[in-house]
């Protein structure tokens, strides 16, 4: 899952600094934020099971 957050966010940064792929940019950042969510909901519960 980290793996998958570093190449969501260094795609975003090959990205961005184009300005006519917004959506394209857009749809990064809502992947990178949801990458996110699952790495930390994966996190708390294998601190909660320990």
């Amino acid at each position: 899952m980290p793996l998958v957050l570093v190449i969501s966010i260094s795609n975003y940064f090959r990205i961005a600094g184009n300005e006519s792929i917004k959506k394209v940019g857009f749809i990064s950042i809502l992947a990178i934020g949801m990458i996110l969510g699952l790495l930390l909901r994966e996190i708390i519960s294998v601190l909660k099971n320990r």
